[in-house]
Order: C-alpha cells, then sequence, then structure tokens
C-alpha cells in the first residue's frame, strides 16, 4: 500500500520571521502552519507517483516529496510532472545515509551541492527544503543548510524511534 506520513513543519533557526504574520499565499520566504498540516513523502516510492499524486491533485492537496536522484532518475518524466503540478521536491540527500548528522562539514557540502544540482536537473527548480535519511540531523547539517540558503528543514520525527536509531549510528 502506500505509505503517507503527516509531518509538523520543523523550522530549524535558519530564518528568523520577518513578523508575527503568514506571508501572502503563494510566498516562499518563510513556511508558517495555519489551519492545515504539512503533508510529505520520503524515498520517492513507485506507489507515491502511480497512485498518490492524481489522489493529491484531485483533492487540491499540495506535498512534499524528499527524494533521492538515484529515484528519481528510474522515473524522470513522472517527477518533472510531480513539479509541474504544483508539489514541492525536498532535498533528501544523495546517498540516502542515515549516518549523515556524522560528515564532515566538506562532506557535507558536496552531499548538498551534488543533491541540489542533481535536482534541479530533473525539476528546474532549486530546492529549499531539507529531510535528512533516517531524519538524521546535526548543528553541521543545520550550518550547511544557512549557509546554502534553505527555508526549513524537516527531519525530526515525533516519536521515540529517531532517538533511539541514532544510538545504532
Amino acid at each position: 500500500g502506500m505509505s503517507f506520513s503527516t509531518a509538523d513543519l520543523h523550522i530549524a533557526g535558519l530564518r528568523p520571521p520577518p513578523d508575527t504574520s503568514p506571508p501572502a499565499s503563494g510566498t516562499a520566504a518563510y513556511r508558517y502552519i495555519v489551519d492545515r498540516q504539512i503533508t510529505s513523502f520520503d524515498d520517492g516510492r513507485v506507489t507515491q507517483i502511480d497512485h498518490g499524486i492524481s489522489i493529491l491533485d484531485s483533492n487540491g492537496v499540495r506535498a512534499t516529496f524528499y527524494v533521492t536522484p538515484p529515484l528519481m532518475e528510474q522515473r524522470l518524466e513522472q517527477w518533472r510532472a510531480v513539479v509541474q503540478s504544483g508539489h514541492e521536491i525536498g532535498n533528501h540527500s544523495f546517498n540516502h545515509e542515515p549516518w549523515l548528522h556524522l560528515y564532515s562539514k566538506q562532506e557535507l557540502v558536496e552531499e548538498f551541492e551534488k543533491t541540489e544540482k542533481a535536482i534541479f536537473d530533473v525539476t528546474g527548480k532549486r530546492t529549499v527544503g531539507f529531510r535528512g535519511p533516517g531524519y538524521s540531523l546535526s548543528p553541521t547539517v543545520l550550518e550547511v543548510m544557512a549557509e546554502r540558503g534553505y527555508e526549513y528543514d524537516c527531519s525530526t520525527l515525533p516519536t521515540y524511534i529517531a532517538p533511539l536509531a541514532r544510538t545504532y549510528y
């Protein structure tokens, strides 16, 4: 079946809000949750393209898909269509290694550059959001994101699973 996940948007302190009111509809300078949840999908599963997009589109729901470039390459035209229909592709890393939080700063910069270029080459859009593989996150990841102009991070998972996974990596 389909794997849907609804995540609260986690603003990682990358950009402070210009004021306390939400921006006008359609602006991407800063993300807010007003009366809805942000819907997101991990790992670019085939069912997301084959079934999920049509369900989302028919209900007027826009989502963020955190996809690795190797998975995007398997269905380039479909992922282009996802973006053209108004959905977002977020950076989910290139290699999808859940120990990303252990990378050096230079390794992170290289991983981000490689992923951003691949996503841009497919979609024509710059990625502005990030979800670490395995919800991997560190102060260095946030620092690299801020330096690269990311608007948000969505690498937290409000459960005991992520901290348990960190004990392994």
